[in-house]
């Protein structure tokens, strides 16, 4: 294939391409945040629950200011209106797993993160369709934009970060106790 060919493809990928790469990311996601779940201590999740500062803290960031943040950034820069409504969409979605990857890396509090992440993810079913409704508002942005099916994309995202994550504590508990019998 020559790079011309290649560009070409990149450019204009066809749906085999684009619903293989979509399951290889899928997979991989989950592979990742199986082995995040795997190093999660159940102590340390009753601990941040038991004390909720910090995951307040970041609730608030992640699910008030960055799209409130986003709606100014709207209205003070002269990007065009589809990276604008980029930039609002970015703002409104659930931390991503990414998140997670990075602050096991850097060692921060990943149970915190992984927290973070399955709330998120959680309340985005009710957040993101907030946001885009006072977004479309403020903006007069046509409300067609925004129209996808929450539901759906919020079920798949707890599917691909949050199950596995769940799967992997579940599989680090009771493996213990089977290595105890």
């Amino acid at each position: 294939m020559s790079l011309s060919n290649l560009i070409e493809t990149l450019l204009n990928p066809s749906e085999h391409l684009l619903t293989s790469f979509s399951l290889i990311s899928s997979l991989g996601l989950i592979v990742v945040m199986f082995s995040l779940g795997l190093k999660i201590n159940l102590t340390e999740i009753k601990k941040i629950l038991k004390k909720p500062r910090d995951l307040f803290v970041g609730l608030f960031f992640q699910i008030i200011l960055l799209p409130i943040l986003a709606i100014i950034l709207f209205f003070v820069t002269d990007f065009s209106s589809n990276i604008k409504i980029a930039i609002m969409i970015i703002a409104c979605m659930p931390s991503a797993a990414t998140s997670n990857f990075i602050a096991n890396k850097i060692d921060a509090d990943t149970s915190l993160s992984i927290t973070l992440t399955s709330l998120c993810t959680l309340l985005a079913i009710y957040t993101i369709p907030f946001f885009f409704k006072i977004f479309s508002l403020l903006t007069k942005t046509d409300a067609f934009v925004f129209n996808v099916s929450y539901t759906e994309v919020i079920i798949k995202i707890f599917a691909i970060v949050t199950v596995p994550v769940i799967i992997a504590i579940l599989f680090k508990y009771y493996l213990t106790q089977i290595k105890k019998i």
